[in-house]
């Protein structure tokens, strides 16, 4: 009996130090690091962590720590992040957790889409979308960049339809989402939300099937089906008061509120809508969209953008956008 004890003490003590990596204890000394401003030690602390995760079989925490080591790593050297990005996208690729792999791949979308916008004043003319894969991504079009984001969100959004019951509970820090999780359920939901984003800013056509499949997994859960119903119908451009006027769920009728201040163009009048929805539904649970969206219509806002390349002494054409702002001098 002694003799069966002491063999089986190992193993315990073994499966108590696996199970007893101190993950948010790591990512609280990053936290620190971040605010520090080094990236070095951030990239560092993020490869370890990922080390760590690989050991212990921590797909999650992996994948988190390549997400960190790829931004913090671009701080340092921005010809680094393409690296990085194949590294995740790799990752994905070999990743037995279906719900990680498949975040995994719309994180890979998301940098690729980053990158394109950051190079996108050099990077050579054409739309070309064929033969990306041989060629180094500095080399790429712009038609090359948005065929292979479009490549890795079908990954994601296909290799996620069997997370429509899957919680985002376990999975928020990967997602880095600012939407409502009350709002988004399930990870199929915010996959397919990213999807939607991406697929918009990229031009593409498969906006309305991306939302059709949304409804579909979301039948059964009824906030869920209506919230998606009432985005789609926002996406085709259809007038929200009637929606507003014959629903008697609040929840719904606050957010469908939140959606019509954001598509209307005069801010003054988004304003005031937001001030009296705010007053008619304190204490609302949904509440807190309109208060943000009121606090960003009252604050100072410009931009300025040019299509355009300039030199010492040229004149250019600038396209301002303001608002809350008394005079601009150029």
């Amino acid at each position: 009996m002694k003799k069966t004890l002491l063999l089986l003490l190992p193993a315990v003590i073994f499966f108590a130090m696996r199970a007893a990596v101190p993950y948010g204890k790591l990512w609280k000394e990053v936290e620190t690091l971040e605010k520090s401003g080094l990236p070095r030690s951030v990239s560092a602390k993020a490869d370890s962590i990922a080390n760590l995760a690989f050991s212990d079989g921590n797909h999650a925490e992996q994948l988190k720590a390549l997400i960190y080591k790829a931004k913090s790593s671009y701080a340092i050297d921005e010809s680094s992040l393409p690296g990085n990005i194949r590294a995740i996208a790799a990752f994905a690729r070999s990743c037995p957790d279906t719900a990680v792999s498949a975040i995994a791949d719309m994180r890979v979308a998301e940098l690729y889409s980053r990158l394109m916008d950051l190079w996108r004043n050099k990077l050579p003319d054409g739309n070309i979308a064929e033969g990306a894969d041989n060629l180094p991504v500095e080399q790429w079009s712009v038609g090359m960049f948005r065929d292979t984001i479009s490549s890795y969100v079908a990954r994601a959004v296909e290799h996620g339809r069997c997370l429509s019951k899957t919680g985002v509970g376990g999975y928020l820090t990967l997602l880095e989402s600012g939407k409502d999780y009350v709002l988004r359920p399930s990870v199929y939901n915010v996959l397919v939300h990213k999807a939607i984003d991406l697929s918009m800013e990229n031009g593409s056509d498969n906006v309305s099937a991306l939302y059709d499949s949304l409804i579909a997994s979301e039948r059964g859960r009824d906030e869920a089906y209506a919230m998606a119903v009432l985005e789609k119908e926002v996406y085709g451009g259809k007038d929200l008061d009637s929606f507003i006027a014959a629903n008697q769920d609040k929840d719904i009728v606050v957010y469908a509120f939140y959606l019509k201040a954001l598509q209307m163009q005069d801010s003054h009048a988004a304003f005031r809508l937001c001030e009296n929805v705010a007053a008619a539904y304190a204490g609302n649970r949904y509440l807190p969209f309109i208060e943000n969206l009121l606090t960003s219509l009252s604050n100072p806002f410009v931009r300025a953008e040019t299509s355009t390349y300039a030199y010492p002494g040229s004149r250019i054409a600038l396209d301002v956008t303001w608002r809350n702002v008394e005079g601009i001098s150029l």
